[in-house]
């Protein structure tokens, strides 16, 4: 079950981020989690960038279609997509 609402505990809910973040979006999280930034800021992060690489791979280029990454997350991966990338970001 998704943690949709609660707040990740930095380092001790990695399992949980982990397990959320797949069932989410069907992407290993390790492939997009920022350890370095986690580290400094103690809370669990991501590289947006690689995640909006991986979205353009899937979905192409939506900007052109006027559409933000906001838009495609909430398209394909719903309100659990958002919240979930809220809480890494």
């Amino acid at each position: 079950m998704c943690q949709q609402t609660a707040t990740y505990q930095w380092p001790k809910d990695w399992a949980q981020v982990r397990t959320d973040f797949i069932q989410t979006f069907h992407l290993p999280i390790v492939d997009y989690y920022d350890p370095l930034l986690s580290y400094a800021m103690q809370k669990f992060t991501i590289d947006i960038v690689k995640l909006d690489d991986k979205l353009h791979r899937l979905f192409g280029d939506y900007e052109q279609q006027g559409l933000s990454m906001h838009d495609i997350i909430e398209r394909n991966y719903g309100e659990a997509g958002l919240n979930l990338i809220e809480q890494l970001l």
